[in-house]
């Protein structure tokens, strides 16, 4: 985390220590929560830039497969975009979060004073929704990240971002 690695397990480890109770320890294990307690602002910006970088959603893809067989494919797209936007928002809110072993989805948005409009209920019914609606879903949740990251990290380059979204308009 020291290096600024914006999606790893050891985010996991960092949100487990801000939770924990100490059996023993209790001086060393309040030390690593106050060393946790806020997370560095460059590692805030390298979440956000990492899934911008990394064209979170494949939009090319979807388009090709929402109309053919491809269930999977069609659903690992839709949860990989969902997984990517969380962890834009995680670094908008500045909130350890990685996608290893994701659980209680609805308490970790809540937890989020930086987030689209209903946003636990728009992942939930994507993920059930039929592959057309789904992805047109995953491309409204997409624009209102983009617009929280151009307010709230305004140095952010959102040019490249913002031209991909606007290439695939359900």
């Amino acid at each position: 985390m020291v290096r600024h690695n914006p999606d790893t397990p050891n985010h996991k480890l960092a949100e487990g220590i801000g939770k924990a109770l100490p059996l023993a320890g209790a001086a060393k294990l309040q030390a690593l929560q106050h060393q946790l307690a806020e997370m560095p602002s460059e590692l805030a910006r390298a979440k956000v830039k990492h899934v911008l970088d990394a064209r979170p959603i494949r939009w090319r893809a979807a388009r090709q497969i929402q109309y053919r067989d491809a269930p999977l494919w069609a659903r690992e797209i839709q949860v990989e975009g969902c997984y990517a936007l969380l962890l834009a928002l995680a670094g908008l809110n500045r909130v350890w979060f990685t996608r290893f072993q994701m659980k209680r989805m609805r308490r970790f948005v809540a937890r989020l004073a930086i987030a689209p409009e209903q946003l636990a209920d728009r992942i939930e019914s994507l993920l059930g929704a039929p592959h057309e609606e789904a992805f047109a879903t995953l491309h409204a949740l997409e624009g209102d990240v983009l617009d929280l990251v151009a307010k709230y990290m305004p140095e952010t380059d959102l040019t490249s971002a913002r031209r991909r979204h606007a290439a695939y308009a359900p």
